[in-house]
């Protein structure tokens, strides 16, 4: 006999917290409901974002961070680096933009 019982997450890295948590939470029960299973929300500690300007910057980060973590551990323990994105982000992002941006031209 061999038994398998799948667990479903929904990880939410929110980087304005408590701010999203009741959207979050929403959106896992109509997920859960759509799949018709119990998915659960884990709420993974995160760099916070002082504005409200910096959510695509820290999504970035986040992107980043999570799959930098998970090849070099397996698992990015439901805990990522607590240090913003430093302050240069959002300038090395812009230079990339627009350097894509002119070979188009």
């Amino acid at each position: 006999c061999y038994v398998k019982k799948v667990q479903y997450f929904i990880f939410i890295f929110d980087s304005a917290c408590p701010f999203n948590t009741l959207a979050a939470e929403v959106t896992s029960k109509k997920i859960s409901a759509l799949l018709n299973k119990t998915v659960t929300c884990k709420h993974v500690e995160c760099a916070q974002q002082s504005n409200a300007y910096d959510c695509g910057i820290f999504l970035i980060f986040f992107a980043e961070e999570i799959t930098t973590f998970y090849k070099k551990y397996g698992s990015f323990h439901e805990r990522l680096a607590q240090t913003p994105p430093p302050s240069s982000y959002r300038t090395q992002l812009l230079e990339v933009i627009n350097k894509e941006a002119s070979h188009g031209k």
